[in-house]
């Protein structure tokens, strides 16, 4: 049931179109019936011109707000609201209402006014009748108070032709049909082109009025408001906030306008509106306080202190009605409600002589208002300033770095500051606005919280200034207003003359002021006063002071860090015994509270001051001192008021000053101190007192020479008055008349009380107390150490140093220096480079220099120790043989630990901190150890402040050693015992000795190992040792599962000096690299694995490998023992190793043991370990140097046979190793290896048992090279080292080989020559001449009888050339038909034509070529034939075999089946009881032969497939031990049959090494290769046709049925062992065919050493085993193809043999002709 709204504005729309518009103020009579007579509140809001525009209204934007300002409840503007206006100028049509409340103040609405706006005639504003508050207005409980409009913000054109100076919110009510506007506020005072607050808040509208009324309207031309009381911070158009002029309002706004005021054009002036009538005249001018001018602020509150004026100056002659300025100003200001009178004006010469009401009288004393007797037409500026000495001030006399803070300052009448400070208003540069800042100068508090800053912007724009807020000269000020407060408006007022001052700056001088200025008020401006330099803050600073008073230490150095005073004090006397009377202390300010200068002086070494820098790096900028009282007696002494100094610097070096200058203030500024040189003294050091001056020769130091950055831990120092150190001199705090001087500390222990410094620590003589001093030279900054003897003179010549224990505290050369009235220095005739350079220094024991060459010794690592290097003892000897049988002449015992010395140690972190010195090394008992510095340091043990140097011993960083003191020793032996651990050892070592001037080497201590005891010198070959290079992979049968590598174990090693492990080599002590030490054992580890374990003799003993496990926490996952080893020292006796014999332990504990694949073998050389190795010269035809055989053994830690050892760990296998076990013995040998054996390493035992049966041995590598390696069976009996005897001097002896060659080159041409004998013969001898010359030698010559027995001699020697040419022309068999063809080619056998003579060349090359070959078929054939026979030999065991029985008798038969017990079954008998269980039996029997024979063909098989790498290696043990249990007990059988199989396939190269060794040249081995093939085609061609294996099986069925039992299993026997052996000989001599027809290859180079020319023999040779290769390759095919099967040619000496009867095998038929 609420009203119809839509209706509502309908009709308030039509009202507005129709111009129906009523006016009404707010509580009128007509506002009061419209409330009666219409229920709703007002539906609009508008804002209206209440002064006249001169053309129009602009308005630019307009925010109403609900109820009051500080509620914040606006009104939404367009388009959420209706806009509502008068409408838009046509000229304007887009300056629309809607912009006056879009938010933008660029978009301006245009009021509808032509010819200028009456008041009252525009208006805009808003439909406020859809705001959420409008519509809660209806409720019947709700009020209009509601929704009513108290606040306004406007921003109208600031141009004088669009803005009203007056403007009114108006309410709009509809009363249909008209609208109704209530004003509800009119203000007076609006401003343009700025945002304004109606009602405004509090200080944010300030204004002048007119005190004294004007005849004609007041005149004003120009203003300015100030902040400040003096006039001298502007607010308005040019200052902060800026303000927008406001006025009371004018006439003549178009030329007169309020902006005129504020244009700094003293042409354009504004004109009140005024309507006050004058006395006695019509016109109108300003009543009191009638008109004003002033500026509007907005939001942004501000305080105006002082007024400047400049009043509308009158033409010449004008009168008084006439006249438009005032004689007095009332200064308002806006407090939120109304305006209050802050102030009255007058001018004073005016005021003298009028009388004015009380209450009108001005409030201040104001001298510049008014003129000053000058005619007002002249013009001139009057302001509100004070009079004289009405402000004082005191401003900065230097630049700034930035804000310049204060925290009090007093001034004073008197001119030495005594007295009451004077009082008045605070002031500052800042303004009223910052007056609560201000304030804090003068409250009375100087907490360092509570100060004054400035607020400086000359160095704003300057981009190079580092710090902001920088102040320039005079820039920043602060002062005191003295209120020239009057109550009657013309009596004069006391104002106090400022003489003194006394000011409380910060105590940092990033925010001082080191120099000021003060200043008084007079004639309206600043006047200098007088000017204070070398101020300080912190403190209060006195100006002026009394001469003599102050005394200060300035900087003359700068530095890179604060400076820091722990204490400092002043003595009037030359030796600092009688201090100056203490005063107030003094400085040039402090970084911190806590580094307050009072902390200097407070007797206490715990505080200090600080200089107010981070990085004081401005020399005579930092000073500290002391004001004596004003009546102190020592002022009186003037410039001597101060003699000598003592000054505790901060330990930290970095905060020391090296020089500082002594200043006496002398009234007005500061002058250098007459006891130093310009007053400078150099006060460089720290953390202990320091007096200046010093006598020379009184202080002496020591001090780093290093060039690097570091610390230096000094825990022990002694001075001695000789060169031998014996007469020491007294050290501070023990006989007292010392004291120290130190570079400064790291502070490392507190609670020593309050004038302790811990450089007492380095001359307490306690070992486990020190100093650590800062070194660093890099920003010129070294550590150093000094004793002064104070006034008395000193004189050094030996010192002892005792430094940290770490190295990173260490430095390894100091510089002794004196000190020489001035400053420290090493030039001095009387010292020697000796006595200045203490250089090789360490960190273990006292360091004594200068010491005599050879009074001190020491060891230094030459590797790098991955963990740092630990030693349990050592030993120094003056005897070469280190003491020898019982001698003992070690040098350690007779001087105590004190004379042990070293780079330093780990410490323990209990006392005594030593716990590893040097001194453990020497103390003789093994349980104890030195630790290198560069060891593993423990947790909260580490050097603190540097970062620690990696882990480990870097070369020649870690030594220990001894001083002898004055008795010098030669040392020429050392024994050294290391830790077992690999990364806690040094392998190779330096004995140095100090020459004078240095450490120098003296012997070398290489390959040394731990856990025992190591001597050097050794002499060579009295140590001998086994190298871990390889773990063994495989896991033996049995084995645990693991996760991790185990290390080495080895139960006993042996070295043998012959080749045969026959001599074993006794004695000797155990060497190694490390034993297990320390271990937590199980139930399966050894109770001891100690090194000697391995050479007790006790197989049950086992030494364990250190293989970095570690040493006190042990880690399984670290474990590696590559480089493991283990040897035994013969020292002093020395022997060459040729054998060894090792037995690796199988344990099977966590930590041990794993076996070793590959070991090498190295001898000691009497200065380091190499490999062993042995010489080899090749053969001279080789043209090789000779060749020096390393010892690398591989194929080592193979597993256990199960059936030997069931158990693992139980296991107990030596495995023996000969140096041609050695994979590095490798000889080169000639293309020969391939007839000599198999390439294949399988094929050799030796090579299994060294090199495993994989890849190929013989040889090794490229075939061509015929590289092989030592383990070939072919060279078991050869001489590989020149060291060894050959076996078989026969070979040496006869030289078959040579003479092969020979026979190769000689018999050609033997056959060559016999062939042109033939041939010739052929040719010139008759066919008859046979029967010729035998009748000739037969005719009887009786005259001569001798004649006829030499014709008969003559013809038997000629007859085989006559039988030669007999058997030419009567036979004529093939063979003799070719012989023709060659030699009588003609027809009927006669000599050959010119075009056949060829054929007679080719006869002779053929004839000689067979006489070369000849001797060697005939070798081939008889070998062949002798093996032949053998074979056969063993067939007739066949014969045996025979039946006495025939088989058509049957008194046989029954004979047979008594004797045999067996009977020929038919087709349906059975077996009975007997005969299955002699037929099990015999099934048994047979079953073990064939088991065996398969054994047999797998190993074959086996050998093949390794061969051609198709699997991997099989040990033939491994395979044996896979025999099922059933037939365990063939295990062994199966050995001897693999063993058989090896010698059997090795008798050829055993033949040839016996004749002649490994052949060189390939004439020879090709003559050979030829001859062996014959011997095999004589055997194969006969061998194959014989088929034995037919009749071996016919003849076990023969003795099946017709042998008794025993004679049955005897002959079975005989009959399977004779085919076996067959077998094996036709399988060797089938290899051996493979052999010789792989050498026969015409295309395959190979590699010869012949020492002899063989060139004929290789051509004969490669011809005839290129022969017989083809030959035999064709006849071995049709053999086995049966072409010559049953020929009787072939089988007759078989059958002969076996007496058996082959002829019906003979496909040509029986007989001798079939």
């Amino acid at each position: 049931g609420g009203p119809d709204l839509a209706a509502i504005r309908r009709a308030a729309d039509e009202a507005h179109a129709a111009g129906r518009v009523i006016r009404t103020e707010m509580g009128s009579e007509d506002h009061r019936r419209l409330q009666e007579q219409y229920s709703l509140p007002p539906i609009k809001v508008v804002l209206t011109n209440w002064s006249p525009t001169v053309e129009t209204w602009r308005v630019f934007e307009i925010e109403f707000f609900i109820g009051q300002c500080y509620e914040n409840n606006k009104v939404p503007g367009a388009p959420t609201m209706a806009a509502y206006s008068t409408g838009t100028r046509p000229e304007n049509p887009d300056d629309i209402p809607e912009l006056a409340t879009d938010g933008s103040t660029f978009s301006p609405y245009t009021a509808q006014c032509f010819g200028g706006c009456d008041p009252r005639e525009a208006y805009v504003g808003l439909d406020i009748s859809n705001t959420p508050e409008w519509l809660q207005a209806q409720e019947p409980e709700a009020s209009y108070e509601d929704v009513r409009i108290r606040c306004v913000r406007f921003y109208q054109s600031g141009d004088y032709r669009y803005y009203a100076e007056k403007i009114a919110i108006e309410e709009v009510y509809l009363q249909t049909p008209d609208m109704i506007h209530v004003t509800l506020d009119v203000f007076s005072d609006a401003a343009g082109d700025t945002w304004s607050r109606r009602p405004a808040y509090e200080n944010t509208l300030w204004r002048v009025a007119n005190l004294g009324a004007t005849p004609a309207p007041w005149s004003v031309t120009e203003m300015k408001m100030y902040e400040d009381a003096t006039c001298n911070r502007e607010v308005g158009p040019k200052g902060s906030p800026r303000g927008t002029p406001m006025s009371s309002g004018t006439f003549m706004i178009e030329n007169h306008g309020i902006n005129t005021v504020f244009d700094e054009d003293f042409e354009s002036y504004w004109v009140a509106t005024c309507v006050s009538p004058q006395p006695n005249t019509s016109a109108l001018g300003c009543a009191p306080r009638e008109a004003f001018v002033g500026l509007d602020f907005s939001d942004s509150p501000v305080y105006v202190r002082c007024v400047r004026i400049y009043q509308t100056p009158q033409p010449v002659g004008s009168l008084e009605l006439t006249r438009s300025y005032t004689k007095g100003l009332a200064l308002h200001r806006w407090d939120g409600g109304t305006y209050k009178e802050m102030e009255r004006f007058w001018d004073h010469h005016w005021a003298k002589h009028t009388w004015i009401p009380i209450d009108e009288r001005a409030t201040l004393s104001s001298p510049f208002m008014g003129h000053g007797g000058l005619p007002y037409y002249v013009g001139s500026w009057e302001d509100t300033r004070g009079p004289n000495n009405s402000a004082v001030r005191l401003s900065n006399d230097d630049y700034t770095q930035t804000t310049w803070h204060i925290h009090e300052l007093e001034f004073y009448e008197s001119p030495s500051c005594s007295g009451a400070p004077v009082t008045g208003e605070p002031m500052s540069m800042q303004g009223p606005r910052s007056m609560n800042l201000t304030d804090l100068i003068y409250d009375g508090d100087i907490s360092p919280e509570f100060y004054w800053y400035s607020n400086c912007t000359a160095f704003s724009g300057n981009s190079s200034l580092s710090r902001p807020g920088a102040c320039d000269r005079q820039e920043a000020w602060v002062g005191m207003y003295f209120r020239p407060d009057i109550s009657d408006g013309q009596g004069d007022v006391y104002i106090p003359e400022v003489q003194c001052f006394r000011l409380f700056q910060s105590r940092t001088q990033l925010y001082q002021a080191t120099s000021v200025n003060l200043w008084t008020f007079f004639d309206g401006e600043w006047k200098l006063h007088s000017n204070h330099r070398d101020l300080g803050g912190g403190w209060w600073n006195r100006r002026p002071a009394v001469p003599y008073s102050m005394w200060r230490a300035i900087n003359v150095d700068v530095l890179t860090s604060q400076w820091r005073i722990q204490e400092i004090r002043a003595y009037r006397d030359d030796l600092c015994l009688n201090e100056t009377t203490t005063g107030e202390p003094i400085s040039s300010g402090a970084l911190y509270f806590n580094d307050h200068f009072r902390r200097a002086f407070d007797g206490s070494t715990l505080t200090s001051w600080g200089a107010d820098c981070t990085v004081c790096n401005d020399t005579m900028r930092y000073w500290i001192g002391s004001q004596l009282p004003a009546g102190a007696d020592d002022v009186a002494q003037g410039m001597d008021v101060v003699r000598c100094i003592r000054v505790w610097q901060s330990p930290e070096e970095a905060q020391q000053m090296a020089y500082i200058r002594f200043d006496i203030w002398t009234g007005g500024d500061w002058t250098e101190s007459p006891f130093a040189p310009n007053g400078v003294v150099g006060v460089k050091g720290g953390g202990a007192w320091l007096k200046q001056p010093a006598p020379p020769l009184s202080k002496w130091r020591l001090i780093p020479t290093a060039p690097q950055d570091a610390f230096w831990r000094l825990k022990d120092i002694e001075l001695y008055a000789d060169p031998e150190c014996t007469v020491r001199l007294r050290m501070p705090g023990i006989t007292g008349g010392a004291a120290i001087a130190l570079s400064g500390y790291r502070q490392d222990v507190v609670g020593w009380g309050e004038d302790f410094s811990e450089g007492n620590f380095a001359v307490d003589g306690d070992k486990d107390t020190s100093v650590v001093m800062p070194h660093q030279p890099t920003r010129a900054l070294p550590a150093w150490f000094a004793v002064d003897y104070l006034s008395e003179f000193a004189w050094v010549r030996c010192v002892k140093v005792r430094q940290g224990e770490l190295e990173v505290e260490q430095q390894s050369t100091l510089r002794l220096e004196l000190w020489d009235g001035i400053n420290f220095t090493h030039d001095h005739p009387e010292l020697s480079d000796r006595e200045i350079l203490l250089e090789g220094l360490g960190g273990g024991g006292f360091q004594r220099r200068p010491a005599k060459p050879g009074s001190m010794w020491r060891l230094e690592n030459l590797d790098f120790v991955a963990e740092g290097w630990i030693l349990y003892e050592v030993e120094m000897h003056t005897d070469a043989m280190c003491g020898g049988a019982g001698n003992w002449s070690g040098v350690g015992e007779f001087y105590g630990p004190e004379a042990a010395i070293s780079s330093g140690y780990v410490p323990s972190g209990v006392r005594p901190h030593d716990k590893y010195g040097p001194h453990k090394v020497f103390d003789k008992d093994l349980e104890t150890v030195w630790k290198a510095q560069c060891g593993k340091i423990p947790e909260g043990l580490e050097a603190r402040g540097v970062p620690m140097p990696p882990l480990g011993c870097r070369p020649h960083a870690a030594w220990v050693g001894i001083d002898l003191g004055n008795r010098p020793q030669v040392i020429r032996c050392v024994r050294i015992l290391q830790t077992g651990y690999r990364d806690h050892q040094s392998e190779n070592v330096l004995l140095s000795q100090w020459d004078g001037f240095g450490w120098a080497p003296a012997m070398r201590l290489d390959g040394l190992g731990g856990t025992t005891w190591n001597q050097r010198p050794a002499s060579a070959n009295s140590m001998w040792r086994v190298v871990h290079k390889k773990r063994q992979a495989k896991t033996c049968h049995g084995a645990m599962t693991r996760i991790s590598d185990r290390v080495w174990g080895v139960a006993e090693l042996e070295f043998y000096s012959d080749d045969e492990c026959q001599h074993r080599i006794a004695g000797g002590s155990p060497v190694g690299s490390g034993s297990v030490e320390s271990l937590r054992p199980t139930f399966l580890d050894k109770p001891s694995y100690s090194m000697v374990n391995a050479i007790d003799g006790d197989e049950n003993t086992v030494w364990a490998a250190q293989c970095r496990l570690g040493w006190d926490l042990l880690n399984r996952s670290n474990i590696d023992c590559q480089d493991a080893w283990l040897g035994i020292s013969y020292h002093p006796s020395a022997f060459e190793v040729k054998c060894m014999r090792i037995q690796q332990s199988h344990l099977e504990s966590g930590t041990c043991c794993d076996r070793a694949e590959e070991l090498l073998l190295q001898r000691w050389n009497g200065t380091a370990w190499i490999e062993a190795v042995w010489r080899h010269e090749p053969p001279p035809g080789a043209f090789l140097d000779p060749l020096y055989l390393g010892a690398t053994f591989i194929n080592l830690g193979t597993c256990p046979r199960v059936s030997e050892f069931p158990i693992l760990h139980e296991a107990k296998v030596w495995e023996t190793r000969y140096r041609k076990d050695s994979d590095s013995c490798r000889v080169p040998l000639t293309g020969a290896t391939t007839l000599l054996g198999e390439a294949f390493c399988i094929e050799h035992s030796r090579c299994i048992a060294a090199i495993g049966g994989a890849g190929v041995c013989c040889p090794v590598g490229d075939p061509d090279l015929a590289i092989s390696r030592c383990c070939c069976s072919f060279l078991a009996n050869e001489v590989i080292f020149v060291d060894e005897d050959d076996a078989n001097p026969y070979r040496r002896d006869f030289n078959v080989e040579y003479a092969v060659v020979q026979l190769g080159l000689y018999l050609p041409f033997v056959g060559a020559g016999m062939a042109l004998i033939a041939y010739t013969a052929a040719l010139i001898l008759s066919p008859r001449a046979q029967d010729a010359v035998a009748a000739w030698s037969l005719r009887p010559r009786r005259r001569c009888p001798w004649v006829r027995y030499l014709a008969r001699a003559l013809a038997l020697l000629m007859w085989p050339v006559l039988a030669w040419r007999s058997w030419l022309e009567e036979d004529f068999s093939t063979f003799n038909s070719c012989v023709v063809w060659f030699v009588l080619p003609g027809p009927g056998r006669t000599p050959p034509r010119m075009n056949q003579l060829w054929r007679g060349v080719v006869f002779v090359v053929v004839v000689s070529w067979l006489f070369g070959i000849l001797p060697w078929i005939a070798m081939g054939a008889l070998l062949g034939e002798t093996a032949l026979k053998i074979m056969i030999g063993l067939s007739l065991a066949v014969r045996t075999a025979a039946s006495p029985y025939d088989p058509g008798n049957k008194r046989d038969m029954k004979l047979r089946e008594m004797v045999s017990n067996t009977r020929i079954m038919a087709g349906d008998d059975t077996q009975e009881g007997p005969e299955l269980l002699f037929g099990l039996i015999g099934t048994l029997l047979l079953g073990v032969v064939y088991f065996l024979k398969f054994v047999f063909d797998v190993l074959v098989l086996r050998t093949s497939m390794i061969s051609y790498g198709m699997i991997e290696v099989i040990e033939v043990e491994r395979l044996v031990d896979a025999f099922p249990s059933i037939v365990g007990l063939l295990r062994e059988p199966g050995l001897i049959i693999w063993e058989i199989m090896q010698w059997a396939s090795g008798i050829m190269s055993m033949a040839i090494g016996f004749l002649m060794g490994i052949p060189k040249c390939e004439g020879s081995c090709v003559l050979v290769a030829a001859m062996a093939l014959v011997m095999v085609l004589v055997v194969g061609c006969q061998w194959l046709n014989y088929d034995l294996f037919g009749l071996f099986a016919a003849a076990r069925q023969a003795v099946k049925k017709t042998k008794p039992e025993c004679q049955r299993l005897l002959t079975d026997g005989l009959i399977m062992a004779s085919m076996s052996v067959q077998f094996g000989a036709i399988q060797c001599a089938m290899l051996l065919f493979t052999r010789a027809l792989a050498l026969a290859n015409p295309l395959k180079s190979w590699v010869w050493m012949c020492e002899f020319e063989d060139v004929w023999a290789v051509v004969i040779g490669r011809v005839f085993i290129a022969a017989t290769s083809l030959f035999g390759i064709v006849f071995v095919f049709l053999c086995s193809n049966g072409h010559f099967l049953g020929q009787d040619y072939l089988t007759q000496d078989i059958a002969k043999a076996l007496r058996i009867d082959l002829d019906a095998l003979d496909p040509d038929g029986t007989g001798p002709e079939g």
